[in-house]
């Protein structure tokens, strides 16, 4: 995956890792899913927990598959006892009454700073004594705005020396600070070169259901090829529009060539035909592609789900 110079480059890792456990749901309520079958250790797929990678501590994530309809949901762990895994995240309504049982699912590991961009010992970023002097990488905070405190790579500063050869955000290490599997980042590469992130992994299947906020929702990852925005299912969840002035929901793609954000992509809606735009350009059904490895701002007035599709490469 390219990350091109002097310049921000919007990415999604378009790989999962491969699973460390696979089996089918037993039952499960809003807040936990069991598996009658399992024995696993106690703590052993707790957030943020050491020893289960070869570096780092890890967050797992249990992912439903299969054939099934309720597959592509995806939930946090935070602990475990022998058969059943509590999960960050509530299980949605319709679902929180063992409407999963039955269903196959996975226990991946999720994507960490260091897995991406490499471990603290082999960065692959420019480090620096402070975020001014380094690449940088910004996270999304799941609504209106970046987060506060860009993780960047730290070497060389006088001040708090022992976060150097660190990934690092203000004054916390970052090393395990996750890259969710529906997300993507900005990576601000200062340097005039271009670098290569060599990711391998799994390409995700099945469905994805990506959950869009009531406001901006930054996503990507998890398709391995670009896709025709008209083939995405995204004109069942984007409120169609008469025209761009009066659209309040689209998808809003970034120009690396310019920096800069290009036109909006909106769904608009006559009496006689209905097909994606992007700015006043008609009929970008079949020809507006969503990149794999890239991510987009997906603007929305509601909580809405995105049934996503993945077209294997």
């Amino acid at each position: 995956m390219l990350i091109s110079s002097n310049r921000y480059n919007l990415i999604a890792s378009p790989f999962a890792k491969f699973p460390v456990y696979s089996g089918v749901i037993s039952s499960n309520s809003a807040s936990r899913i069991y598996d009658d079958n399992a024995s696993w250790t106690v703590g052993a797929y707790a957030k943020q927990v050491p020893n289960q990678e070869t570096a780092g501590k890890s967050t797992f994530y249990v992912e439903t598959g299969g054939e099934s309809d309720k597959a592509g949901w995806h939930f946090y762990v935070t602990n475990n006892d022998a058969t059943s895994l509590m999960l960050e995240r509530s299980v949605p309504g319709d679902l929180a009454t063992n409407g999963l049982a039955g269903v196959a699912y996975n226990i991946v590991p999720a994507w960490r700073i260091r897995d991406i961009f490499g471990e603290p010992d082999q960065p692959i970023l420019a480090g620096g004594s402070s975020v001014t002097s380094a690449d940088y990488v910004v996270f999304w905070n799941g609504s209106n705005n970046w987060e506060a405190g860009p993780v960047y790579y730290r070497m060389g500063a006088t001040q708090l020396p022992s976060l150097n050869t660190n990934w690092v955000s203000g004054i916390s290490r970052a090393n395990d600070k996750i890259i969710d599997r529906d997300t993507g980042v900005f990576v601000q590469q200062k340097a005039p070169r271009e670098l290569v992130l060599n990711l391998s992994g799994r390409v995700w299947l099945s469905r994805q259901m990506i959950s869009i906020n009531s406001n901006y929702s930054l996503v990507g990852g998890g398709w391995g090829r670009s896709q025709a925005i008209g083939h995405t299912g995204l004109s069942g969840v984007i409120a169609g529009s008469s025209g761009l002035v009066s659209a309040t929901e689209y998808v809003l793609p970034w120009d690396e060539t310019k920096t800069n954000w290009q036109a909006r992509v909106y769904y608009r809606v006559s009496v006689t035909q209905s097909n994606w735009y992007q700015g006043i350009k008609p009929n970008v059904d079949n020809t507006y592609m969503l990149g794999g490895g890239r991510a987009y701002l997906l603007r929305a007035q509601t909580n809405k789900v995105w049934q996503k599709t993945s077209p294997v490469p």
